[in-house]
C-alpha cells in the first residue's frame, strides 16, 4: 500500500536534484558572463578594468584590413594597451566585419568604422587617451578618432595617416603650439617621410601600417561627393586577426 508513496517521494527527490543541477549551471553561466571581459558590457565606470583584463587575455597585435584594393596590415602598439584591447575586442565581436572607409581627407587621413546611424545598441564608452610623444602622426600611423570636446577616444572610429612632407620651419611652428618638446625623430620623419603633425597630442596613435601603405594612397584618391569628405562609392572593409 505504501509503494506508490515511496515512488512518488523518490521522483520528487529526482526532480529536485535535476533542478538543482540546472540552477547551478545557470548560476555559473551568469557568473561567467559577469566576469568575462568579452561579454560584460563596457561603461564609462568599468572601461579601464574591463579593457585591461581583456588585453591580458588577448595578446594579438597584428591586424588585416581587407579593402577593394587589397589587404592593409598593421601592428597595434603594446604601449597603448587600452586602445589595443578595445580594437581587438571589437574585431572579435565582428564590429568591423562590414565597416567602411567613409571619410577621406587627401594628404591627411582616411577614416574607417561605421556612420552614426549604424551604431544602434552599441556600448557607450570612451577609451582614456594614451598619448605618447613616441607615437606620432607619421605617414602610415593608425590612430583613434574622438568627438569634439570628448575626454577620450571613440572606440568605433579609427583613421590611417596618409600625410604629406613638411618643411622644418613648419613642423617647428606647429609643434610650438602643442606645448610639448619636438623630438628629433618627429622632425626628421615629418620632413622626409611625411605625416600630419598638427594632429599630435590631440589623438591617440596606437599602431602603424606595416604592409599595404600604397593602398592608403589609392583609397585617399577616390572621388568624393560634392562639397563633402565622403567617397562617392562605398569603400567596404573587413578587419580580421590573421
Amino acid at each position: 500500500m505504501n509503494c506508490p508513496l515511496k515512488l512518488s517521494f523518490r521522483i520528487q527527490l529526482l526532480v529536485l536534484s535535476v533542478l538543482g543541477v540546472l540552477l547551478s549551471c545557470e548560476t555559473k553561466k551568469v557568473q561567467e558572463t559577469e566576469t568575462d571581459p568579452a561579454k560584460i558590457r563596457i561603461t564609462k565606470h568599468n572601461v579601464e578594468q574591463v579593457l585591461k583584463q581583456y588585453g591580458e587575455e588577448h595578446k594579438d597585435s597584428i591586424i588585416s584590413i581587407e579593402t577593394p584594393y587589397g589587404i592593409i596590415k598593421a601592428v597595434l602598439y603594446t604601449k597603448t594597451p587600452l586602445h589595443r584591447a578595445s580594437f581587438i575586442r571589437l574585431i572579435n565581436k565582428g564590429y568591423f566585419d562590414s565597416a567602411d572607409f567613409y571619410r577621406l581627407v587627401p594628404a591627411m587621413v582616411i577614416q574607417g568604422g561605421h556612420l552614426d546611424k549604424r551604431r544602434m545598441g552599441l556600448e557607450n564608452y570612451e577609451i582614456p587617451h594614451e598619448i605618447d610623444p613616441r607615437w606620432f602622426h607619421k605617414r602610415g600611423a593608425l590612430a583613434m578618432a574622438h568627438r569634439d570636446e570628448s575626454e577620450g577616444s571613440s572606440p568605433y572610429d579609427f583613421y590611417i595617416v596618409q600625410g604629406s612632407v613638411f618643411r622644418e620651419d613648419s613642423v617647428r611652428s606647429i609643434n610650438k603650439d602643442t606645448g610639448y618638446p619636438l623630438l628629433l625623430k618627429q622632425l626628421k620623419t615629418y620632413t622626409t617621410v611625411g605625416g600630419v603633425p598638427h594632429l599630435d597630442y590631440h589623438y591617440t596613435v596606437f599602431g602603424e601600417v606595416i604592409e599595404g601603405l600604397n593602398l592608403v594612397d589609392s583609397i585617399a584618391a577616390e572621388p568624393l561627393e560634392e562639397n563633402t569628405e565622403h567617397p562617392k562609392n562605398r569603400i567596404p572593409i573587413r578587419i580580421t586577426i590573421p
